[in-house]
């Protein structure tokens, strides 16, 4: 296979152009030439990787050592507007002393580590220094206790590593290791991890149950990354990528990881910076841009001159409206640069689909993406191959698909997916309603998606909270629910609404019944029946009988 060429391929003129990529589903169907044919590309077109299909993998050394000579910036950053940035060559500075001081307090190979930090200089530092040391990295945002707890639990680290500017959690401050700046640098050369050991151990929003980790091998993680870099980012040395208002925990590791290898930089810009300074975009090195819809929305508003650009990239999984995309293609004078499609899980190594890409296209398109097998399976649940054009996306080895895909010729069309869900996340229900249950004067909550009626089939997440017979302001509730979601859970787990009733809700034993939630609310009957007389008093004379 002739790397340039399959790449090439994907690179198309007219929105109505049919491309040419029979390569792609063979490289699907017998993987092994095309990851031989990627590895020796990257081999000749740069720095020598020391990694190689089937043996051991030097995660460090090819993501970060061998561009420290090139003198690039590795990561970008704003404070106040103002750009900062760390070299490679500065990266591997503060990540080797990190290590070695972590080393002295006994890191090893191996050993599971939960990064609990922000996007910013301080993560990219963890991240590579966790690498060196051939740790196994679990990514965390910061958020609130009741958040962090069960996830660490779950992921059952040796070391943690927490923001110094929030205090350590519980038990876990005992494997606090803390974030060095300066000093002596690792001696030991970079760990490289056998193919099939994990070099990260990752939550995937995109699967439930969301609390169930996901071991990640280290071939997979460097191949998929490597790939991505070339035919889904289509980065190379000396550009600089940026994807403000991502999800952090659907894309990193991946997309640092990728552009790392391309021995690009990635440019951490974030959505409020753009907002408060809005010729930001404009002064920034960014050369490949993911948009996600707040920013598109943002610069319909306020356009920028983004005269670097030369390929422009979104989510598929979030809600596409056609007309809003073409006025911001417009506004922001895109109609010429690339665009193209992606639908990235961290936990699964990078791309599941990416795209073609087509000049100022808003578009649903999607292809798999290359040297990975999958099955395309009957959208009605019976485990057998699709019979007609649409059918559900399966990446193997998995045996779970969440992926509504068409056929179009060539390419398929992004459907949606097979249960409501936040473009493809996962809303995280049982633990916002286990913690708001707990509230005072709350005796019952459930969460109810609902169809909105926009553009891209979008779903609301709606919180319904019974408060009995209490005696409590309805408004008063909701300001008590959603200030408990944010500080307790965080911003990622706020319903798009709280509705109050003055209600019991129906059980079934001691759970609340989801499906008497859904169809009182979705009929209407939940707000008649708030809103009577008769079920007021009925509600009053349950809770003198319950003595509640």
């Amino acid at each position: 296979m002739e790397i340039p060429a399959l790449v090439q391929s994907l690179d198309l003129s007219r929105e109505d152009e049919v491309p040419s990529i029979g390569w792609l589903a063979e490289s699907c169907e017998t993987p092994d030439s095309f990851w031989s044919a990627l590895f020796e590309f990257v081999r000749e077109k740069g720095p020598p990787l020391r990694s190689r299909p089937g043996k051991p993998q030097d995660l460090y050394h090819d993501a970060v050592l061998r561009h420290v000579a090139a003198g690039r910036p590795a990561f970008v950053w704003y404070e106040r507007s103002t750009a900062r940035s760390l070299s490679f060559s500065a990266l591997d500075a503060r990540a080797s002393a990190c290590a070695a001081a972590w080393a002295q307090r006994g890191a090893k190979a191996g050993a599971p580590i939960a990064i609990v930090l922000p996007l910013g200089p301080a993560f990219v530092v963890a991240l590579a220094a966790a690498l060196r040391l051939g740790l196994c990295v679990s990514i965390l945002e910061p958020a609130g206790a009741h958040a962090l707890a069960p996830r660490l639990e779950a992921l059952g680290p040796a070391h943690v590593v927490f923001d110094p500017d929030d205090p350590p959690l519980g038990d876990f401050a005992a494997l606090a290791l803390p974030l060095v700046e300066n000093g002596p640098a690792l001696r030991a050369p970079p760990y490289a991890y056998a193919p099939d050991e994990p070099c990260a151990r990752l939550f995937s929003p995109l699967r439930a149950p969301l609390l169930v980790p996901v071991d990640l091998p280290a071939a997979r993680a460097l191949e998929d990354a490597l790939r991505d870099a070339l035919f889904a980012y289509r980065i190379g040395p000396g550009d600089a990528l940026a994807a403000p208002d991502f999800p952090m925990q659907q894309h990193m590791p991946a997309l640092l990881l990728s552009t790392w290898l391309a021995g690009a930089a990635f440019v951490h810009i974030r959505k409020a910076d753009i907002e408060e300074d809005p010729t930001l975009l404009e002064k920034s090195p960014i050369t490949v841009l993911g948009v996600a819809p707040a920013v598109a929305a943002h610069l319909r508003r306020k356009p920028a001159r983004l005269a670097r650009l030369r390929h422009v990239f979104r989510s598929v999984d979030e809600p596409l409206d056609w007309i809003a995309h073409n006025e911001f293609v417009k506004k922001n004078d895109l109609a010429r640069v690339p665009v193209s499609n992606v639908l990235v899980d961290a936990a699964s190594g990078g791309c599941l689909l990416f795209s073609t890409r087509r000049p100022g296209s808003s578009n649903a398109r999607v292809l798999p993406a290359p040297g990975r097998p999958y099955l395309l399976l009957d959208s009605g649940g019976s485990g057998e191959p699709a019979v007609g054009a649409t059918g559900v996306f399966v990446p193997l080895p998995g045996k779970e698909g969440f992926f509504l895909v068409a056929s179009l010729g060539a390419e398929f069309l992004y459907g949606s997916t097979l249960v409501p869900r936040r473009a493809a996340r996962v809303y995280p229900a049982s633990e916002v309603t286990a913690r708001v249950s707990t509230l005072p004067g709350i005796v019952g909550a459930a969460v109810v998606p609902v169809p909105t009626g926009e553009p891209g089939a979008r779903w609301a997440f709606l919180l319904l909270v019974f408060i009995g017979a209490n005696d409590v302001s309805a408004k008063d509730v909701s300001a008590l629910v959603s200030r408990t979601i944010r500080e307790d859970l965080g911003e990622d787990f706020l319903p798009e609404r709280v509705e109050v009733f003055p209600l019991f809700p129906r059980r079934v034993g001691k759970e609340l019944d989801l499906d008497w939630c859904h169809r009182q609310y979705s009929s209407g009957i939940l707000l008649r029946k708030a809103g009577s007389p008769v079920f007021r008093d009925l509600t009053a004379l349950r809770a003198q009988m319950l003595g509640i």
